[in-house]
């Protein structure tokens, strides 16, 4: 940790700047003084979880920051938060006058993709608030669906999935923010059109209506498909939505007698490590 954050404080000079022009380098973490640091106006995040920031706070508190915030110089003085919310919020609630950061002069959009990509890779944003971000890319910046899912090492479809999210009123949002719902149930709500259908079946998901039931129920009262529709076992069915829910990802069990498969679906190399990662444990 003494390598990762150097023990004296680094110096600034009169104009505000950093000392050194790389601000990436482990000698170049800069000590900077939280009432010169203003929040990120484009942070994702809008939800804060109160247990895990007590948990930050605490861990803060006996060990100090371990990680560096990152900033980027104001024009007018001091400096905006890039990455780095929920320790800079932990450390103003446990009375820090200084906080160590890595200061970096980045573009507007370069800051609304740090402070995606590192809640991304830290604490899961809500699947409400990764979808605004994403919307955000694609409206402040003129982002298409493509360039979003290579941005943030997804597929299209994944982001396209996400972005339908927004779609579905208020009061289902907020559910799925909460965790009342999944981001799957909010798909398939999504793909309702009717909206007493829609809240009719959103209400029973609150119930505990699972997802695939909830696919089987929004199909009723659809024009018959032209070819024959496969009703999946439902033992089958269950396993396959658990299944989704612990992997985050599309699983599909192909059963053949005794014997099948599992199919789990990946879009990036990132998603492979992680599923990899979760198998493993």
């Amino acid at each position: 940790m003494g390598s990762l954050i150097p023990q004296q404080k680094q110096p600034e000079k009169e104009n505000g700047k950093p000392a050194h022009e790389n601000p990436l380098q482990k000698d170049n973490i800069n000590f900077i003084e939280v009432t010169k640091i203003l929040p990120n106006p484009k942070q994702p995040r809008e939800h804060f979880s109160d247990t895990g920031m007590e948990d930050l706070v605490n861990s803060i508190k006996e060990h100090g920051i371990l990680q560096p915030l990152i900033v980027s110089p104001r024009s007018g003085g001091g400096y905006e938060l890039i990455a780095g919310e929920r320790r800079f919020r932990a450390a103003k609630l446990n009375g820090m006058k200084q906080v160590p950061a890595l200061i970096r002069d980045v573009s507007d959009h370069e800051k609304l993709e740090l402070a995606l990509i590192e809640n991304l890779q830290r604490q899961n944003l809500n699947p409400i608030e990764e979808a605004a971000g994403y919307k955000r890319l694609m409206d402040e910046f003129n982002f298409n669906q493509d360039e979003v899912a290579k941005k943030m090492g997804k597929s299209r479809p994944v982001v396209a999935n996400m972005l339908r999210l927004l779609s579905l009123p208020e009061e289902m949002r907020k559910a799925i923010s909460y965790g009342k719902i999944s981001a799957s149930a909010g798909r398939v709500l999504a793909g309702v059109k009717d909206l007493d259908k829609q809240m009719d079946l959103f209400k029973k998901m609150l119930q505990g209506l699972t997802v695939r039931e909830g696919e089987i129920t929004s199909q009723i009262g659809k024009p018959a498909a032209h070819t024959k529709r496969v009703i999946k076992d439902p033992f089958l069915a269950d396993i396959e939505d658990k299944l989704r829910g612990a992997l985050e990802t599309k699983v599909d069990i192909k059963k053949s007698g005794k014997t099948g498969k599992i199919i789990i679906e990946f879009y990036s190399e990132e998603e492979l490590k992680k599923l990899k990662d979760k198998l493993l444990e």
